[in-house]
């Protein structure tokens, strides 16, 4: 696809990269000397390599710079006469090229693109085996991506691309050349005729082909949108969750939480900040005759009365097979009536211990916020007007195990209007 190429140099700079003199950073070119290009370096290192156009001259030493931006998927190949350089002799668009088949000489490696082709040498085997397993490392960044208001690091020459990148229609003095600032490849004014865009570094706005500009637009677009979306949190929810709010559980009328947002150091991040939900008993609701003691006491009575009908022909035919088989049994049925009736029990023990209850959610665990208004089963179970209030909050947390979890927290909020500016608060928090 022509986009492996030769960085813009000065008129007195070879085509291979010798230079008659130090190559210049023309006017809106990219940054490619190596202290700015090195930042992003996957590896870098001094290789020889082979002239082009001209087959009398030896190998010349060079030196590599492999990048990758993890943002725009792009790898790029540059490469110096020194390790000083201000500008790149060259540079390849690495996802645009394939590497050689192995070589007869195993120190070389080879770069192939569609219209040029590139082969260096390293000193030692190892070395071109290592160069070449980061060149497919860094492949698999997957190629050019839009990178909202940032313009591509490198561009191609204009010398080494005889046509446009997408419609394929052959340069000419009456047929010109233009940049993509995006992607840095090359395309007729058809195919980059879209309005120019403002794309960092540029204190001007430039020129972008079809596809980047389109995409350009539709991610400025939706930063913006994210923007206001994050003014407006910040605005009209941020304070509510801060301040907090009381609500009431619905499985138990005695039961009340205050829900509020964990105040934090600055520069932390809205993800990493705490939801706290403190629960506490409301004593006075009266729950009898269906209180926690009542329960309990229900449960220890079943088994004490269990015990004592236990007849003396049930020991005897314990000891036959059949008979133990059919009084274990029934044993266990019992055992596990008696068991779930303790847990429920202990569930609702909250009366019994001191201090606070605290639920401890972290917002990147939060998991989904749901309204629960109109539930049929809720309804049925709690009345309409409870369950039109009803707010389900869904979170990850770790057992006592270590093992990752779900848990779920159903709470009605006291006016159907402050349930609505929680329920689009915390749906906030969760995006």
């Amino acid at each position: 696809r022509g986009s492996e190429s030769e960085v813009a140099m000065s008129s007195s700079h070879s085509l291979d990269g010798s230079t008659h003199g130090e190559p210049s950073r023309q006017q809106g070119s990219p940054d490619t000397s190596v202290e700015n290009v090195a930042k992003n370096a996957i590896k870098m290192g001094f290789v020889e390599k082979e002239p082009e156009g001209s087959y009398f001259k030896g190998w010349q030493e060079r030196f590599l710079v492999l990048t990758g931006w993890d943002h725009q998927g792009e790898a790029f190949l540059f490469y110096y006469t020194t390790e000083y350089d201000k500008v790149a002799s060259g540079v390849m668009f690495v996802n645009d090229m394939d590497l050689g088949d192995k070589q007869d000489d195993p120190k070389v490696f080879t770069l192939q693109g569609s219209q040029r082709r590139f082969r260096f040498r390293c000193k030692t085997e190892e070395e071109s085996r290592s160069w070449r397993i980061a060149i497919s490392e860094a492949k698999l960044l997957g190629g050019h991506r839009c990178n909202a208001g940032f313009s591509t690091p490198a561009h191609v020459s204009d010398k080494h691309f005889k046509c446009c990148e997408k419609c394929r229609v052959s340069f000419s003095t009456t047929k010109a050349k233009h940049h993509c600032r995006c992607c840095g490849r090359l395309f007729c004014a058809a195919c980059s005729g879209g309005a120019k865009l403002s794309l960092s570094p540029y204190s001007n706005a430039v020129r972008c082909c079809n596809g980047c500009g389109d995409k350009q637009r539709e991610l400025i677009s939706r930063d913006k949108a994210e923007l206001e979306r994050a003014r407006d949190f910040v605005a009209r929810d941020l304070l509510l969750l801060q301040d907090g709010g009381m609500f009431h559980d619905m499985e138990r009328m005695d039961v009340s939480w205050k829900m509020f947002l964990e105040t934090s150091l600055p520069g932390v991040p809205l993800s990493q900040r705490t939801l706290v939900l403190e629960d506490f008993l409301n004593h006075k609701v009266d729950l009898a005759p269906k209180t926690t003691a009542n329960r309990i006491k229900a449960a220890a009575q079943k088994a004490v009365e269990r015990a004592k009908n236990m007849r003396q022909q049930d020991v005897v035919n314990a000891l036959t097979i059949s008979g133990a088989k059919t009084n274990i049994t029934e044993m266990t049925k019992g055992a596990t009536r008696t068991g779930q009736q303790f847990l429920a029990a202990a569930k609702n023990l909250k009366d019994q211990v001191k201090g606070e209850h605290l639920t401890l959610i972290c917002v990147a665990d939060l998991i989904g916020i749901s309204d629960c208004a109109g539930s049929p089963p809720l309804v049925k179970l709690y009345g309409e007007d409870r369950a039109q209030r009803a707010v389900a909050i869904t979170y990850r947390f770790y057992d006592i195990l270590g093992q990752l979890s779900e848990g779920g927290l159903l709470l009605v909020a006291e006016t159907a209007a402050s349930k609505k500016l929680w329920l689009t608060a915390l749906q906030e928090l969760t995006l």
